[in-house]
């Protein structure tokens, strides 16, 4: 039974098997790099965040005493809010980068797709720190609605969208586009 159920979904065993294993090999990579990652991305999103922050008018300070240990700190007044890495996306923009590399598509498609979709997490992730220190900073209590729930399922959302419409735009563009009239 199973083996029927594995013959007649080759395709979506081998990319399914492909994805974990690129979600494995990058897990390795964060773990292994997880400083370059704090200076190359987790500071970068803080402090572009930060800064929307001001510009929005909210009193804040921004501390990067422990970004060694992989966190820097945000504080409002008389409350800290440790910004981690989960908090920026990059673990949303991983399982996009593993969905990219595990579909079956030339280096040249797959190239693309990292080349916009990277960046897109960079202003995702940026934007999803503004908002969350927008609420911190205006309603606290909604905090780990905002943190544990919404955020999580825009990322999900941000990360399956651009994936579809990347293996839709690149991998399989419509070969019978229209005219418009």
């Amino acid at each position: 039974m199973l083996r029927a159920v594995l013959s007649r979904n080759r395709k979506a065993v081998r990319f399914g098997l492909a994805f974990v294993g690129y979600l494995a090999a990058l897990a390795l990579i964060f773990e292994s790099f997880d400083g370059a990652f704090a200076r190359l991305y987790l500071r970068p999103t803080s402090i572009v965040a930060f800064f929307l922050l001001k510009h929005l008018g909210v009193e804040a300070t921004l501390s990067f005493a422990n970004l060694s240990e992989g966190f820097c700190d945000l504080l409002f007044q008389a409350i800290t809010y440790r910004i981690t890495h989960s908090c920026t996306g990059v673990f949303t923009c991983l399982i996009f980068v593993a969905g990219v590399l595990a579909y079956p598509s030339s280096p040249g498609q797959k190239f693309r797709g990292l080349l916009v979709g990277i960046p897109v997490f960079f202003v995702f992730g940026t934007m999803r720190l503004a908002l969350m220190g927008f609420v911190a900073a205006t309603a606290p209590d909604y905090i780990p609605l905002f943190h544990r729930y919404i955020m999580v399922m825009v990322g999900v959302g941000v990360a399956l969208f651009l994936w579809i419409w990347w293996v839709d735009e690149t991998v399989r563009p419509q070969t019978s586009r229209s005219l418009p009239a």
